[in-house]
C-alpha cells in the first residue's frame, strides 16, 4: 500500500513521535510511506525516517495562511498517487482536506488522528470549519478515550461510530538495554547518588502542565518527610514559565534539591535512571511520556485528567491525583518512598505495555480502517 501522512510538524513532541512509531511499523510491513509536514525547519525527525526507507517532503510553510504548503501538497498527491492520506494535528488537515478538494484528485480515503482534547479551532466560526473537515473525514482515529468523547463527539459532533479509539503505541526494547551503570553514570553528572530518590518529569515549561503543582508537592513531600528523605526533582524540558519556576524553587529554598535539566536528546537514559515519573498536567491528548516512563519500569504518578487514567492503573503501575491537589501529590510521593514498591509498581507497568502500547499493536488495529 502506498501511503501518505501529513503532518503539522515532525519536530520532538509526542504526536510526532506516534507518527514516526507508526511509520516504521508500517514501512517494517513492506508498505511505501511518505510523510509530508507543514512547518519549515519543524523537522527534528526528517532525517531517521529517511534513513527507515521513508520519503520526508518539507511543504515549506512560513506562517498561516500560506497557499504555498498547498500547492506543494496538491502536486505530491498527483505525483505519489497514494492509497490513502492520512492527517495528524488540525492545520495538516485542513491543508490536506482542501488539496483533496483540487480538481483533477481522484478520490482517497482520507484519515485523521485527533491528538488533543482542546480544540484547536477557537472560537464558532473556526469551530465550524474544523467540523467540516473531520465530517468529510473517511474515518477519524481519537488516541484515547477522552480525545474521543470530549473532542470528537462533544466538540466536533461527530457520530460515535465514526470515531474511533487507538492509544499511542511505543517500543519499549530501547529502554531496558540500559545498564544499570550507565543510569548511575547519568546521574552523577547531576551529583545524584544512587540512594538518593530522583523524581523526574519531562515537559515544556508552559501552563498546561501544570509544573508548579509539581514543585509545590515536592516541597510539601521534603516538609512533610522532615529529613526523613534525601529526595532530589529534575525538571527536562524548556518554555516560556522556567524563570517564574525557578523563582518558585528560590522562594521554597529548594536551588539544592530542584534540577532544572534543559533539553535532553538522551530521553530513555533520563526515564531510566528516575526512580519515580512525575505528570502534573491540567490536560493531556494522550500522555507519552507516562509510556515512556513505563517502559522504562519507572512508577508515574499523574493528575487524574483526560486520557491519563487509560494508561496508569492507579496503585498497579503508578498512582494517580486530582489536578492540582498539592496535599495528594505530596502523599503519592511518599507512597513511593520504598525501593520495593518502586520496583513491584515499575514491573508492572512495563508488562502494561508489552501488552497494550506496541506500535505493531497500533498499526494492527488501524490495517481495517486503511481497508488492508
Amino acid at each position: 500500500m502506498n501511503i501518505l501522512h501529513v503532518a503539522t510538524t515532525l519536530d520532538r513532541g509526542g504526536a510526532e513521535k506516534h507518527i514516526v512509531d507508526l511509520a516504521q511499523a508500517q514501512l517494517n510491513d513492506g508498505h511505501r510511506v511518505t510523510i509530508a509536514f507543514l512547518r519549515r525547519k519543524n523537522d527534528y525527525w526528517a532525517e531517521f525516517m529517511r534513513s527507515a526507507g521513508a520519503e520526508v517532503i518539507d511543504l515549506g510553510l512560513e506562517r498561516y495562511p500560506d497557499i504555498t504548503p498547498l500547492v506543494r501538497l496538491v502536486k505530491l498527491i498527483y505525483s505519489r498517487r497514494p492509497d490513502i492520506v492520512h492527517a495528524h494535528l488540525q492545520p495538516a488537515e485542513l491543508y490536506l482536506r482542501f488539496a483533496l478538494m483540487m480538481p483533477g484528485i481522484p478520490h482517497i480515503p482520507f484519515v485523521i488522528t485527533k491528538h488533543n482534547d482542546e480544540p484547536f479551532y477557537p472560537g464558532p466560526e473556526a469551530s465550524l470549519l474544523g467540523r467540516w473537515v473531520a465530517r468529510r473525514s473517511s474515518c477519524v482515529i481519537a488516541i484515547s478515550e477522552a480525545v474521543r468523547q470530549n473532542t470528537c463527539i462533544k466538540d466536533l459532533g461527530l457520530a460515535p461510530g465514526k470515531v474511533k479509539t487507538i492509544h499511542y503505541g511505543i517500543d519499549p526494547a530501547p529502554y531496558q538495554k540500559i545498564s544499570e551503570q550507565e543510569t548511575r553514570q547519568w546521574r552523577a553528572q547531576f551529583g545524584i547518588t544512587p540512594e538518593q530518590m530522583l523524581i523526574g518529569t519531562a515537559a515544556r515549561l508552559v501552563p498546561q502542565k501544570a509544573l508548579h503543582v509539581l514543585i509545590a508537592g515536592f516541597a510539601a513531600f521534603l516538609r512533610k518527610e522532615a529529613g526523613g528523605i534525601d529526595a532530589r526533582l529534575m525538571l527536562i524540558g524548556r518554555g516560556p514559565l522556567e524563570n517564574d519556576l525557578k523563582d518558585q524553587v528560590r522562594e521554597a529554598g529548594l536551588e539544592n534539591e530542584v534540577i532544572f535539566a534543559g533539553f535532553r536528546e538522551d530521553i530513555p537514559l533520563a526515564m531510566k535512571s528516575f526512580d519515580v515519573f512525575a505528570l502534573t498536567s491540567n490536560y493531556e491528548g494522550f500522555g507519552q511520556v507516562l509510556v515512556e516512563a513505563m517502559s522504562a519500569e519507572v512508577p508515574v504518578i499523574a493528575s487524574r485528567v483526560s486520557s491519563i487514567p487509560e494508561i496508569v492503573v492507579d496503585g498497579e503501575t503508578g498512582y494517580v491525583f486530582e489536578p492540582g491537589d498539592v496535599v495528594a501529590l505530596s502523599e503519592r510521593f511518599a507512597a513511593l518512598r520504598s525501593p520495593e514498591i518502586r520496583k513491584k509498581l515499575g514491573t508492572a507497568g512495563l508488562l502494561r505495555i508489552q501488552k497494550e502500547f506496541r506500535p505493531e499493536t497500533v498499526w494492527q488495529k488501524l490495517q481495517p480502517i486503511y481497508g488492508l
